[in-house]
């Protein structure tokens, strides 16, 4: 794939588009998934990447260092992100995304430009409104047409007891008037694990069904299969699915897809992952099968720093006999941890090649400046939702392994329960927290790892 890091300029600007401009997006499962811009999304199977190095959106979602989650772990927000190209030995513009936050550190709109000749012309503009538990309930997609923001596609979203995401409407703008195009509808299990996504769209005067998603758990509440089906007219007609296996850590290392031939599962493609000992995605290795048996097609490994930052990937292709370098990822961090430049090039043989660049900037976040001064270390998130009804995630991070304990008080500073008791290995985590059985009112989250203690607070609304 000699033209990969070309093609990675072109998702740089297509990704957004492509996650907002349908409906049919798959989704992220499980209640501790990161996703960008705080929206639940994946691609559907028509715009699956084939491996982690053809889009930074995929890859981010499988280690630790990920920025496209706008809201980062350590308490700042990504607020701009330029994407450039290396031509006639300087960095020439292409694209541009800006981001702007409430109060609430929630993301509320998000603007898509190109560069031409000497400016930046607009594109793409989209604009969120959120409840009071900090829900996604709407979103407004339009495009720039010379002058003023048109309307394309708006999103309505509800959310039940839990905050789970159960619904979506999706309409689009005639000219006039929204007019229904697609609907989404999520059930999730007693542990808030999403086990069907159901899609349909809008006839001119019925919903019919589309295709589904059904996805299955281990007892840790590990994905270990998602199942993708058509609807036929009158039956669902499986299409194709996805096994992930475990090991011990519930780390993931296997991933691998088949296709259904009628009567029969058929292997397609397989990835396996390796990790060091802080849980940091170190290798992977992508196959296909020929019939038979499986073959080589591609690999990558990465390296961090002491931060447990991604700073280089190198992907190489297997040509039969040996492996080929194909192409180079390195990333630069600041003293925050903040990714602020990924450079990408590939190899034409003998040397590298400089293709492109993406430039990331951040502001700190609203009410974070405890957690900003400590974030190259440890950092404990605010809950989300806050306030909340009945359940609330807490997420912190840990630099290095050791013991910990997150527990929560009641405003007399009486203990109400211990979240985690544990030794830990050096990442990222999330808990949730059934308060069904307390009272409403303010409680306290405490972390203390080592010398690190950091205290927040949160509201239990019922």
């Amino acid at each position: 794939m000699s033209n990969v890091f070309n093609f990675l300029i072109i998702l740089i600007v297509l990704i957004p588009i492509q996650m907002f401009s349908q409906l049919r997006y798959t989704t992220t499962l499980g209640s501790s998934s990161l996703a960008p811009d705080r929206i639940h999304s994946e691609s559907t199977p028509a715009i699956q990447v084939k491996h982690p190095l053809e889009s930074e959106f995929f890859k981010d979602r499988l280690v630790k260092t990920i920025v496209n989650k706008t809201i980062l772990d350590n308490g700042f927000l990504l607020t701009k992100k330029i994407a450039q190209n290396w031509k006639d030995l300087k960095w020439v513009n292409i694209s541009q995304n800006t981001k702007t936050y409430n109060d609430n550190n929630n993301l509320i709109e998000s603007i898509y430009k190109n560069w031409e000749n000497t400016n930046w012309v607009n594109l793409l503009k989209y604009t969120y409104t959120y409840d009071g538990n900090d829900n996604l309930i709407e979103y407004l997609s339009q495009d720039w047409e010379g002058s003023i923001w048109v309307n394309v596609g708006n999103s309505k979203r509800a959310y039940d007891v839990n905050n789970n995401w159960i619904e979506d409407l999706y309409q689009e703008w005639d000219g006039l008037i929204w007019v229904n195009s697609g609907r989404a509808k999520y059930n999730y299990d007693n542990n808030n694990n999403r086990i069907v996504s159901l899609y349909k769209e809008w006839d001119g005067s019925n919903w019919v069904n589309v295709d589904r998603y059904i996805y299955t758990y281990d007892v840790n509440n590990n994905w270990i299969e998602h199942l993708y089906q058509d609807w036929d007219g009158t039956n669902w007609v499986n299409v194709w699915k996805v096994n992930n296996t475990y090991d011990v850590n519930d780390q993931w290392i296997d991933h691998f897809k088949q296709d259904w031939d009628g009567s029969n599962w058929v292997n397609v493609w397989k990835y396996k992952r390796a990790y060091d000992g802080n849980a940091n995605l170190i290798e992977y290795l992508y196959q296909e099968w020929d019939g038979s048996i499986w073959v080589n097609v591609s690999k990558s490994k990465m390296a961090y720093d002491g931060n447990d930052n991604l700073i280089k990937d190198l992907y190489r292709e297997w040509d039969g006999i040996i492996w080929v370098n194909s192409g180079s990822a390195t990333y630069n961090y600041d003293t925050n941890n903040n990714r602020v430049e990924y450079l990408f090039q590939q190899w034409d043989g003998s040397n590298w090649l400089t293709r492109g660049r993406t430039l990331y900037t951040y502001i700190p976040a609203a009410g974070n400046d405890k957690l900003i001064a400590v974030a190259n270390y440890y950092s404990l998130s605010q809950n989300y939702p806050n306030p909340f009804n009945l359940s609330t995630t807490i997420e912190f991070d840990l630099p290095k392994s050791g013991a910990m304990t997150l527990r929560i008080y009641n405003i007399l500073g009486e203990e109400v329960a211990t979240l985690v008791s544990e030794r830990l290995n050096a990442g990222s985590y999330s808990y949730g927290w059934d308060a069904s059985s307390l009272a409403s009112g303010i409680y306290l989250y405490r972390l203390k790892a080592g010398d690190f203690v950091d205290v927040k607070k949160m509201v239990l609304m019922k």
